[in-house]
């Protein structure tokens, strides 16, 4: 490695390490001999070969370009307003705005209905299946 203040003992102990590596020896054989870890061994023959002007220095994350994973659709016209026949039954107050179940709303029922049974209503009758 390219250290000043590295010992030669450190320098050989470094090229051997690198020497070895590039032969074939397994990282974790020479990181339990040298007393280091594994990552650490790739490491030091990565740095001696820079040193040696073999590999040249990593420069930072690259540029990577992002793409989207699902395309944007136009959105859709609201359905038309309903205008036809109406019956009003007296006694009975206008909702603000008529009931609507949400998609995730029917999918819980739903799973709520597959995980108990039926409960019967006050007149007797049992829940109807959907």
């Amino acid at each position: 490695m390219s250290n000043p203040n590295q010992g030669a003992a450190t320098r050989a102990r470094n090229e051997e390490i690198e020497r070895r590596l590039t032969a074939g020896e397994s990282g974790p054989a020479l990181a339990r001999e040298f007393g280091v870890t594994q990552p650490r061994v790739h490491q030091i023959a990565r740095a001696v070969r820079e040193a040696r002007g073999v590999l040249k220095p990593r420069t930072g994350p690259a540029q990577v370009k992002a793409t989207a994973a699902t395309r944007i659709q136009d959105p859709r016209p609201a359905p038309a307003v309903y205008f036809g026949p109406v019956t009003v039954v007296a006694g009975t107050q206008v909702a603000p705005r008529p009931f609507a179940m949400s998609p995730s709303m029917a999918y819980a029922a739903a799973r709520a209905r597959q995980e108990q049974r039926p409960v019967p209503s006050l007149a007797g009758s049992r829940e109807r299946a959907v």
